[in-house]
């Protein structure tokens, strides 16, 4: 994986928190845009890696109620109210800008790939304790490719 090539302590555990994926494996299909989606997903593990102490991203995938839900946790080091205001928004670097480098355009695409897969984008987040960012997509509302 890419992520591994860039900081060989990157660690990521991926958990299915559901029965239904050891009943059939169907409950998670969803119609994408693999590449799109593989950018999301490395985006939101590495800055889980990128801000841990311990470079260490937790991902629960779940399938319920006709739903797939993605999280991906850390223990970092959070992510102020204020900054959570803006933090999807294009250039912005919130007040843990001086902790890594990086360029402010990494989360807006994340939020836009989520919103061509027509799905939901949350965030949960306490300076010092850690950050979610939780992906929720509905199968039955299809990537739909432009003509």
């Amino acid at each position: 994986m890419a992520l591994f090539r860039k900081n060989k302590d990157y660690k990521i555990d991926i958990n299915y928190m559901s029965n239904d994926a050891d009943k059939d494996e169907s409950n998670y299909d969803f119609r994408g845009n693999p590449y799109l989606l593989e950018i999301a997903f490395l985006n939101l593990m590495e800055n889980a890696c990128k801000y841990s102490s311990d470079h260490h991203c937790n991902v629960e995938m779940e399938a319920k109620n006709s739903a797939i839900t993605i999280r991906f946790i850390d223990k970092g080091i959070g992510i102020s109210e204020e900054d959570q205001e803006k933090i999807f928004d294009l250039f912005y670097r919130g007040n843990n800008k001086n902790y890594e480098k990086g360029n402010g355009i990494g989360l807006s695409i994340v939020k836009r790939i989520t919103e061509i897969h027509q799905g939901r984008l949350y965030l949960n987040s306490r300076p010092g304790m850690g950050t979610i960012f939780c992906l929720q997509f509905d199968p039955a509302l299809a990537f739909q490719k432009s003509e």
